[in-house]
C-alpha cells in the first residue's frame, strides 16, 4: 500500500481505521528513519562526517518498499533492483555469518 493510497482512505468500519493508521504509523517510522539517515549533522569541531557515510537498511519487504517509494518522492532514483519474489522462509537472506555482527 503506497501512502498516497494510506491517507486517501475514507471507511467506517473500525477494523479498516486501525489498519490504516498501523499502515500510516510504520510508514511515518520509515521516513523517520530515512530521514535521519539523511540528516546533515551539525560538527563544529569536525570529530566526525558531517552525514552518514556507512548505513545498512536492514528490514522486511513491505518497509523496503516503503522506503524506495520515500527516496523517489525525494527525487532518488533506483540503479539497480533486486527481484521481487514472495517472501518465505526459505529465501530470507542469511546474513547471521557476515563480520557484521559481533558477540
Amino acid at each position: 500500500m503506497t501512502i498516497d493510497q494510506i491517507f486517501s482512505k475514507s471507511s467506517a468500519s473500525a477494523e479498516v481505521a486501525i489498519t490504516n493508521a498501523l499502515d500510516a504509523a510504520v510508514w511515518l517510522l520509515d521516513y523517520y528513519t530515512l530521514l535521519r539517515l539523511l540528516k546533515k549533522f551539525n560538527n563544529p569541531r569536525r570529530r566526525h562526517p558531517d552525514t552518514v557515510q556507512n548505513a545498512v537498511i536492514y528490514a522486511g519487504s513491505y518497509h523496503c518498499v516503503n522506503m524506495v517509494e520515500i527516496l523517489e518522492k525525494l527525487g532518488y532514483r533506483k540503479i539497480a533492483e533486486q527481484g521481487r519474489e514472495e517472501i518465505t522462509s526459505t529465501n530470507c537472506l542469511n546474513i547471521s555469518q557476515l563480520p557484521i555482527f559481533s558477540r
